[in-house]
């Protein structure tokens, strides 16, 4: 836990990109979740 903070916490470019492309992909994958009868629709 610590170091996934420590990793979050850290200034950097890479890491701030990981993480938002992390985010965006579970953030798709619950909303496939919650509404498995819009898979057809496409953002």
């Amino acid at each position: 836990m610590l170091r996934c903070v420590a990793l979050l916490a850290t200034p950097r470019e890479q890491v701030r990109s990981q993480y938002r492309v992390f985010a965006t992909l579970a953030e798709r994958q619950v909303v496939q979740a919650q509404r498995p009868h819009d898979g057809a629709q496409v953002e």
